[in-house]
């Protein structure tokens, strides 16, 4: 009979005890070097998370600028189309609707390229884990909606920025 902890058994009537696998963690000595690997694995775990983490808000931010930039773009080529909405009747909500569709839009489609690909991956990672959480369709739902958001935020400012323009100067000057 191995030695070491056991763990409650079922089938075998109440109180029985059946031995842990070899492979698991036990009490007592000479286990440190178990204990050891346990904690440099997480370890590792907890600084690629961060690294992560670091990169993504980079690369979220970077995005914002790229966005930022085209959305001003955008805006200086479709002045005279906004002007002339202006002065035919068109309210800023419209106008605002009318530039960010599009970035909406893109961003929409590189969410449904992106997350069969997430996914895969992260299915991947996780199976290399004895004990792991279930992804669940909302983490990509809440992901996917905070995208949008961030998106409509960035290009607010120039899409309000062009709306409120004096319809006026922008046609004298075409």
């Amino acid at each position: 009979r191995p030695s070491g902890l056991s763990a409650r058994g079922r089938g075998r009537g109440p109180g029985r005890f059946r031995p842990l696998p070899s492979g698991q963690l036990r009490a007592g000595p000479g286990n440190n070097r178990q204990l050891a690997e346990y904690a440099h694995k997480f370890n590792d775990e907890d600084r690629i998370g961060k690294l992560a983490t670091i990169f993504t808000v980079l690369a979220i931010f970077i995005s914002c600028l790229g966005m930022f930039g085209l959305a001003s773009f955008v805006a200086e080529q479709r002045t005279r189309e906004i002007g002339i909405r202006k002065v035919l009747g068109a309210s800023a909500l419209n106008l605002w609707s009318l530039l960010s569709r599009d970035f909406v839009l893109l961003v929409l489609i590189s969410l449904f390229t992106a997350i069969p690909v997430a996914y895969y991956f992260m299915h991947q990672w996780l199976q290399h884990f004895t004990y792991r959480a279930e992804m669940n369709w909302r983490i990509f739902a809440v992901t996917g909606l905070g995208a949008v958001i961030i998106t409509l935020l960035t290009v607010s400012y120039q899409s309000i920025r062009a709306a409120l323009a004096n319809p006026v100067s922008s046609l004298r000057s075409e």
